[in-house]
């Protein structure tokens, strides 16, 4: 009777309270994961800066470089260039680091801009390759001295 009526109640009473307390748990859950995306964003963000950085360094010195450093450096463009492109992809960022615009709105030149600097880069190492295996073979084709 009344006991059961009582009982009933109080576990409904249980039962509201953890479902009320799992989605606080819930909502504090993805609050903390949108803050961790953003200050994973803010990091990316601040590695694709100096990847830019680091591009533009190497690119300035390429064309002094010896032939073993040249290709050491073509190596390194690289693999900068390849971590700046995976951060481009996951966050949506231009070739600038800024959020790419949704399709066809696209400045004029922009794309085109961005496949030259690629295009840049890989004629870069390609050239420093080359010199490196020219290079190579007239050191290999002297005569030991």
């Amino acid at each position: 009777g009344d006991e059961d009526v009582a009982l009933q109640q109080q576990v409904l009473e249980q039962v509201e309270t953890e479902k009320a307390s799992l989605a606080a748990e819930s909502a504090r859950e993805a609050a903390l994961q949108r803050e961790l995306q953003q200050e994973q964003r803010s990091l990316d963000r601040r590695r694709f800066d100096l990847l830019l950085e680091h591009l533009e360094a190497v690119r300035a010195v390429l064309p002094e470089a010896e032939a073993a450093q040249a290709e050491l450096l073509s190596a390194e463009l690289e693999q900068s260039e390849a971590a700046r492109h995976e951060l481009m992809r996951r966050w949506a960022w231009d070739t600038r680091g800024r959020p790419k615009r949704p399709a066809g709105e696209e400045k004029e030149g922009e794309g085109e801009a961005a496949a030259k600097a690629a295009a840049a880069t890989q004629k870069e190492s390609k050239k420093a390759r080359e010199r490196a295996s020219d290079e190579d073979r007239d050191a290999s084709s002297r005569p030991a001295g």
